[in-house]
């Protein structure tokens, strides 16, 4: 099991997450989606800290297990699953928390010099289609294919493409691996708990 460095105050256990999970009805796609994110979060935010950052792994993992909260919702009853999911997190006394779950859909065209845990969940959730790990590109072409039904849609995805290729560098130019040795890196990882499958 993955187990947090120093857990943070605020910040859920994993059981208490899946929890959450289960109260909020997510559903299972979803969830499975959710516990990957979750493990290539949780190895790259550990990869990091050994090249000297300091990030709470306990918030990376909370972060990453509740960012889709209200995507089952959202895609049932319409409306924005990033906001309704930060404000349902913060509403249950989370507010690290609900700042990664705000933070997991695009890093933007600036990045920092410092990596936070909402831009490791936001690297991490590009990587997983449904619940397997992929090549950054091929996911990229997924949620265009599957998102990008206007224009302008079409045109903030493949804006999101290229920061999230720049925050990719940016990360492994930390770790000083490629993005290709990530699979590897999360098979010899331990699992979460609730995560059955392998890569």
């Amino acid at each position: 099991m993955i187990k947090p460095k120093e857990a943070s105050v605020h910040v859920p256990p994993v059981e208490k997450c899946l929890q959450i999970m289960d109260v909020h009805g997510m559903i299972p796609n979803i969830r499975r989606h959710s516990l990957m994110v979750a493990r290539v979060a949780a190895v790259m935010g550990e990869a990091l800290n050994r090249k000297g950052s300091r990030l709470d792994i306990g918030l990376i993992v909370a972060g990453a297990l509740l960012h889709d909260i209200a995507k089952g919702v959202t895609l049932r009853e319409g409306g924005n699953h990033v906001e309704m999911g930060r404000r349902i997190v913060a509403e249950m006394g989370y507010p690290e928390v609900a700042r990664v779950v705000g933070g997991h859909v695009d890093v933007g065209p600036e990045l920092s010099n410092s990596i936070d845990e909402a831009t490791v969940v936001n690297y991490a959730d590009k990587r997983v289609q449904h619940d397997r790990l992929v090549p950054l590109k091929e996911r990229m072409r997924d949620l265009e294919r599957r998102y990008g039904r206007t224009r302008k849609k079409r045109v903030l995805l493949r804006e999101m493409a290229r920061n999230i290729e720049r925050l990719e560098s940016h990360l492994f130019s930390q770790i000083r691996r490629s993005p290709e040795e990530l699979e590897r890196m999360i098979w010899s990882a331990p699992r979460l708990i609730g995560q059955k499958t392998r890569v």
